[in-house]
């Protein structure tokens, strides 16, 4: 009776596959994988690919996990059985996943320094407030027409970064009972324009925000001498 093929076997064989498979698709020669590897500090030369590919030495799993790393595609991708197509499948939502991530951490970075000019914004409006905060005058107003389009913004933001999140396969937590375990930290200044609104918005003030930007800031009610302060 034949003996079935270990998994282990399999699993390497699927590897080494892959791995040449990949490198050919990215025109890459069994040398400049090499070099590849040695940049993670892997003593790989052209003839240790070349033994890897042909099934001749075993790949241990540090190399293995840099090797996929390197190719960008998930480990347990490269060792699974399938056709080419099916691997083609396997390797674009695996991309995509990843992709996803980093878009998300590059929004963060984009939306961190965006909170910086929200941040004037919120100053100024709290100091106007200050004149009269129990019946804001209509420069007040006006800016709060613009902390409205403010939320709006950031919330538009957050939700694009939540998908992205799931998409990579991390549960976003963006309401937690400790905020500061939060995926996507909302700052202070958000949340004191969301209690702004809550004290003086109205349908007056959600009209003024839904304007055009430019037409909003083309209503601003001071005079000449207030909007060159």
């Amino acid at each position: 009776m034949d003996t079935p093929p270990s998994p282990w076997t399999t699993w390497e064989r699927n590897f080494a596959t892959q791995m040449q498979r990949l490198r050919e698709a990215r025109k890459m020669t069994q040398t400049d994988l090499a070099k590849e590897l040695q940049r993670f500090g892997l003593r790989f030369h052209q003839q240790t690919v070349q033994r890897v590919e042909a099934g001749e030495r075993p790949v241990r799993l540090n190399e293995a996990y840099v090797i996929a790393q390197i190719f960008d595609v998930d480990l347990r991708s490269m060792t699974m059985s399938g056709s080419p197509a099916d691997r083609d499948m396997l390797y674009a939502v695996d991309r995509l996943r990843r992709g996803s991530g980093g878009t998300a951490q590059a929004i963060t970075e984009v939306l961190w320094e965006w909170i910086e000019d929200v941040e004037s914004l919120g100053l100024a409006v709290s100091e106007r407030l200050q004149i009269s905060p129990d019946k804001p005058d209509e420069i007040a107003r006006w800016g709060l027409a613009w902390v409205w389009k403010v939320l709006w913004t950031h919330e538009g933001f957050t939700n694009v970064m939540e998908n992205l999140i799931q998409l990579e396969g991390e549960p976003a937590r963006m309401h937690p009972e400790d905020p500061s375990e939060a995926t996507i930290p909302t700052p202070d200044v958000i949340q004191a324009m969301r209690e702004w609104i809550h004290r003086y918005g109205g349908r007056e003030l959600t009209d003024a925000a839904m304007k055009e930007a430019s037409e909003l800031r083309a209503a601003f009610p001071g005079t000449e001498d207030d909007q060159k302060e």
